[in-house]
C-alpha cells in the first residue's frame, strides 16, 4: 500500500466488490433475484400500475408490483421516509429499489435459514413475494390473476439463472 493510502489498482477489490459480497445471502445474489423478479412482475417498468389485483385503492405498483399497503407498511418498518403519493412512488426508481432490496434481503435470509439449496431459497423468496407464504413454492393450484405459485417461482428461478 502506498504512503498516501491508495492501494494498487490491480490488487484493489474496490467498493464494487465489497457491495457484491454484501448482497450475497445464503448463496443467493439478492440483486440478481431482484432483477429476475422485476422482470417477472413488470418487465422492469418502474411506472407499472396494476389496480386489477386488489382494486384502485391498493394497486400493485412499480417495477416489483408492490401493493400500496405494503409500500406504506414496509417503508415504515425499513425506517424509510414516507413514499408520498402512489404517483410519487412510481416516479422514484431509487426508492423502489431500496424498499425492494430491504424486503428481498429479509425473504432470502428467511429462506436460507430453511434450506441450504440456493435454488430452493430463490423459489421460496419468490413464493413469499407472490403469495405471502414462502412454503407454498411447490403449490401448483392456479392463482386467480396469474400462474400457479410453482410456475411463478420456476419462472423467476429461470430468469435468475439466465441473469435477466
Amino acid at each position: 500500500q502506498a504512503e498516501d493510502g491508495i492501494r494498487d489498482v490491480e490488487r484493489s477489490r474496490g467498493l464494487g466488490d465489497v457491495y457484491k459480497r454484501q448482497e450475497q445471502v445464503g448463496g443467493v445474489n439478492v440483486r440478481g433475484l431482484m432483477r429476475a423478479l422485476g422482470f417477472q412482475e413488470s418487465r422492469g417498468n418502474y411506472r407499472a400500475d396494476n389496480p386489477a389485483s386488489y382494486g384502485p385503492t391498493n394497486p400493485a405498483l412499480g417495477k416489483y408490483q408492490i401493493l400500496w399497503t405494503n409500500v406504506l407498511g414496509w417503508s415504515r418498518a425499513a425506517g424509510m421516509p414516507h413514499p408520498g403519493t402512489k404517483e410519487d412512488f412510481k416516479n422514484n426508481p431509487a426508492y423502489q429499489e431500496k424498499l425492494a432490496q430491504w424486503k428481498f434481503s429479509d425473504y432470502v435470509r428467511q429462506a436460507s435459514a430453511k434450506t441450504d439449496d440456493p435454488n430452493i431459497a430463490i423459489r421460496m423468496a419468490a413464493s413469499a413475494w407472490y403469495s405471502g407464504n414462502m412454503d407454498l413454492y411447490e403449490n401448483n393450484k392456479p392463482e386467480p390473476h396469474g400462474p400457479s405459485i410453482r410456475d411463478y417461482t420456476l419462472d423467476v428461478l429461470g430468469h435468475y439463472n439466465r441473469g435477466v
